[in-house]
C-alpha cells in the first residue's frame, strides 16, 4: 500500500487540480524518471486538441451542397432594310403588268412593318383624274412574302389593294424575326376607260416602316 501512495496521490491531484496547474502538480508528484513521458502526454494531448479544433470557416466550407453562379449579358435590338429603289413599269396601256422587286431586311426582334400609299393607284402626275374620256389613273395591288423564322422558318404573306394603303396597312411577323429580306409584287390593274389612258408621267409612292415590338 505504502509503494502505491505516490501513483494514487498523483492521481486525486490531476483530477482535483486546476488545468493551469495540472503540470506542476503532476511534476511534483511523479517520480523523475516519469516526469518527461508525462509532459510528453500533456503537449501531445494540447496539438491534438489543436488539430481537432479547426477554424469554423472550413467545417462551413464542407457542408455546402451547391453553388450559384449569376451571369449576365445583352444584345441589343437591331430591325432595318435596305434603301428604297424606283421600279419603273413602263408603257401602262399593256396588259397584266406586274413588277417584282426583293428587299433586304435584318430584324433580331419581333416587329410590325407599316405600309402606307401616297395616292392609293398609279397616277397621271399633272392630272389625275384624267380628262375627257381618258383615265388619269390606274389601279394596282401589292402583294408581299415575308419569310420569317420562330423559331422555325415559316412564310407569311398577305395582299393589299392600292386603294386601302392611303390609310395605312400593317403586317406582323408574328413573333417571328427575318434574316432573308422580304418579295413584294406589284400588279397593275385594268383600265376601265375604253379610251384608254391619259399621255403624261405616272407615279406613286408606297412608304414601308418597320418598327419592333
Amino acid at each position: 500500500m505504502k509503494a502505491n501512495t505516490p501513483r494514487f496521490a498523483a492521481r486525486i491531484a490531476v483530477v482535483l487540480a486546476r488545468r493551469a496547474d495540472l503540470a506542476g502538480a503532476i511534476s511534483r508528484l511523479i517520480p523523475t524518471a516519469l516526469r518527461v513521458s508525462a509532459r510528453t502526454v500533456i503537449s501531445g494531448c494540447a496539438g491534438a486538441a489543436a488539430v481537432v479544433a479547426l477554424p469554423s470557416s472550413a467545417q462551413e466550407i464542407s457542408n455546402v451542397r451547391s453553388v450559384d453562379i449569376a451571369l449576365a449579358g445583352h444584345i441589343s435590338q437591331r430591325c432595318g432594310m435596305a434603301a428604297g429603289q424606283s421600279t419603273d413599269l413602263g408603257n401602262l396601256s399593256r396588259p397584266r403588268i406586274s413588277a417584282t422587286t426583293r428587299v433586304q431586311l435584318d430584324c433580331n426582334v419581333p416587329f410590325t412593318m407599316s405600309i402606307q400609299a401616297q395616292r392609293g393607284a398609279i397616277q397621271n402626275l399633272l392630272m389625275p383624274g384624267g380628262q375627257g374620256g381618258y383615265q388619269g389613273s390606274v389601279p394596282y395591288s401589292l402583294n408581299v412574302e415575308l419569310p420569317v423564322r420562330r423559331p422555325d422558318r415559316e412564310l407569311l404573306t398577305r395582299a393589299f389593294e392600292g386603294r386601302a394603303l392611303v390609310a395605312g396597312q400593317t403586317m406582323s411577323s408574328l413573333g417571328g424575326i427575318a434574316q432573308d429580306g422580304m418579295l413584294l409584287r406589284l400588279d397593275v390593274g385594268n383600265v376601265t376607260s375604253s379610251s384608254g389612258l391619259l399621255a403624261g408621267e405616272y407615279g406613286e409612292t408606297i412608304v414601308i416602316t418597320m418598327a419592333p415590338t
